[in-house]
């Protein structure tokens, strides 16, 4: 045991650390020693993590099985190449001062760590009652991961719903180490994606305030973000519920949207076309992990872009020439001749190794167009409150008024090339809350079909800025002018609130953990290790979704088809006026001896039915058709043994 767990660790430092810290030493060579630990740490586990599934992809494109022994040699290799070509590359001389890359005073970074800390502990206590996994969606998507370790090639989904960076850090993780994925591996692997997602979040924050306030502000503003994400709200939507319930892609696309807005940002700062390929890289890495957030990025970006555009055109009069000449030095950084091979290299990767499954007409159709009536109807101002959380609303939305009155003032400040950088962060962070905001308030205004409920998730993060940077902006103005045991009360006042409304949520969240549930989880994978031994190839197991803990994670046992076992869904799911929907698996456990029952079983080949002890197990019990042959507390199996 203790050996399975250094190569856990050993697997998960090759997969999601070494890799990506060689990477970015070569990129960011001059920038490492500027650079604190935590922009280092956040950089080396984010292009770890892209490249631990660009090397899957690509293994998989050579025609090289996926194993262990593959995975290791080629995340070797990879780390190797990078680290011999940063060691070739004539050491460029480090700037004599890079102000702009400053983060945290040993003080303050002592402070960072313990919010961090106080984090991470508050989702271990969260998550530890779901350690045993058991959550649907990670079943389902665990499943595909099992699939690629199993048969060391990607799976051919045949459906849009799933994207390959998903799945591959979990198999390269399993392969690498030998750890069953019925286990705390999944769930640890997206407890780390979530902290280095805070991580983002707040480095990212202090860069962009800092740019239109002053270094204090940025520096107060990425630890309140930090404490406001972190710890105030952290089971609200996207922390740690989604940990435990195997959100994959919204965790990973919530790490890769604020890294990519940072490296957006430093490529702007710096002028600098390597930052710039990794903002790109980021994308790709994005863009092969979660369509959904790949869809909010690109929305925020073009939202960014209109509003940054607009200002430039009225503060210039609309001078189209002096507009292009402000924006040229800009575009230069982009659109360099290495990034436009680094471009290059994506689209082609895309057309030729691996296009991501949602590309395609239909599904893009989906996403954009003229919003059906289930995805019309926005969410009010209550029912986000509801989502993310009052307090933070509340002081989220004055944050976007304080951050318009910055934005005015800045317009009469007589040094206007200075001031060009700071109205690329004011734009991005308001166009980072806009337009979320509007997608979930307004979609037919612009053209989303995407139910709201699942895009207001999203709103989460730029709030948790703008929040604090309210707080850190006013009461920064506010200590010139009052005395400091006045401050003191009105921080404890505000800070206070914002605990209590946080923390209800987490009380919430809390009590609906029941430990039993884990007693019955663990019966339901003890039946699937049972059924998997007896049931034949051309025999059907039908498992009752309604009431059985943990099901899903049933095929994990078999691994014959994504869809096996059949699964009694919801009794809603059955229910369509405009289309006939599949039945058989419903009439199957309620009326298992009609005639619609008996040809249901004739036409599926099921043999086996798996319920809760005492639901819907009546029927089964009268019916001279079926027999007991599995029994446990809480879970019991019948097999059909009267062939009709």
């Amino acid at each position: 045991m203790l050996l399975l767990f250094i190569k856990f660790y050993l697997a998960i430092l090759l997969s999601l650390f070494i890799p990506g810290y060689f990477f970015t030493k070569f990129f960011l060579k001059k920038y490492l020693r500027a650079f604190s630990f935590i922009e280092v740490g956040l950089f080396s586990f984010v292009f770890s993590l892209i490249a631990t599934n660009f090397i899957a992809i690509v293994l998989d494109f050579l025609s090289i099985k996926i194993t262990g022994l593959s995975l290791f040699l080629a995340l070797l290799g990879f780390s190797f190449f990078f680290w011999f070509l940063s060691r070739k590359e004539q050491a460029e001389d480090q700037e004599k001062k890079i102000s702009t890359l400053q983060l945290f005073s040993k003080k303050e970074l002592g402070t960072f760590l313990l919010i961090l800390a106080l984090s991470a502990i508050i989702r271990t206590f969260y998550v530890a009652d779901g350690i045993v996994p058991q959550t649907t969606d990670l079943g389902h998507h665990i499943y595909w991961s099992k699939t690629i370790s199993q048969t060391g090639q990607l799976p051919n989904y045949g459906m849009p719903d799933f994207i390959i960076g998903e799945h591959i850090i979990f198999s390269v993780v399993s392969l690498l180490s030998g750890i069953s994925y019925i286990s705390a591996m999944p769930v640890a692997i997206l407890f780390l994606v979530n902290i280095f997602s805070l991580i983002a979040l707040s480095v990212v924050a202090f860069y962009i305030v800092k740019q239109f306030t002053n270094k204090r502000t940025g520096k107060i503003t990425a630890l309140l973000t930090l404490l406001i994400a972190g710890c105030f709200y952290a089971t609200s939507t996207p922390q740690a519920k989604f940990i435990s319930g195997g959100v994959i892609g919204n965790m990973i696309g919530n790490l890769l949207i604020p890294t990519s807005f940072l490296l957006f940002f430093l490529a702007i700062k710096k002028l600098d076309s390597k930052m710039a390929s990794l903002f790109y890289i980021c994308l790709a890495g994005l863009g092969f992990t979660h369509h959904l957030s790949t869809f909010i990025f690109l929305y925020v970006f073009v939202g960014f872009l209109t509003i940054f555009v607009l200002t430039l055109l009225i503060e210039n009069h609309f001078n189209l020439s002096k507009t292009f000449k402000n924006i040229f030095p800009y575009l230069k950084v982009f659109l360099s001749k290495w990034n436009i091979l680094t471009l290059l290299l994506i689209v082609l990767f895309m057309l030729f190794v691996h296009m991501p499954s949602y590309l395609n007409k239909s599904a893009i159709d989906t996403a954009v167009g003229a919003p059906s009536k289930s995805t019309r109807v926005g969410l009010s101002v209550g029912a986000i409150s509801l989502s993310v959380g009052a307090w933070k609303l509340f002081y989220g939305i004055l944050g976007i008024l304080v951050l318009f009155s910055v934005f005015v003032k800045n317009q009469f400040e007589k040094n206007k090339k200075s001031s060009l950088t700071k109205i690329i962060a004011i734009s991005l962070l308001a166009a980072w809350f806009l337009v979320i905001f509007t997608m979930s308030t307004r979609p037919a205004l612009l053209k989303v079909d995407i139910i709201s409920s699942r895009i207001v998730s999203y709103i989460t993060f730029p709030l948790a800025i703008l929040s604090a940077f309210f707080i850190a902006f006013s009461f920064q103005k506010l200590s010139r002018k009052t005395s400091k045991i006045v401050i003191q009360v009105l921080l404890f006042l505000v800070l206070g609130t914002g605990v209590i409304s946080g923390f209800a949520d987490i009380s919430d969240s809390v009590r609906d953990n029941d430990p039993a549930k884990e007693k019955e989880v663990m019966q339901t994978y003890k039946a699937s290790e049972y059924l998997s031994d007896i049931a034949r190839d051309n025999e059907v197991v039908l498992k009752d979704h309604i009431h059985l803990e943990g099901d899903t994670w049933m095929k994990l046992f078999f691994m014959r088809e994504y869809k096996y076992p059949l699964s009694r869904s919801y009794l809603r799911r059955y229910e369509d006026p405009t289309k006939k929907r599949e039945t058989c698996t419903r009439d199957m456990i309620a009326i298992p001896d009609s005639e619609i029952g008996r040809e249901c079983f004739k036409n599926t080949s099921t043999a086996y039915i798996v319920l809760k002890d005492g639901f819907d197990t009546v029927q089964f019990e009268k019916s001279s058709n079926f027999s007991k042959i599995y029994t446990a507390k809480n879970i019991v199996i019948y097999k059909k043994y009267v062939q009709e």
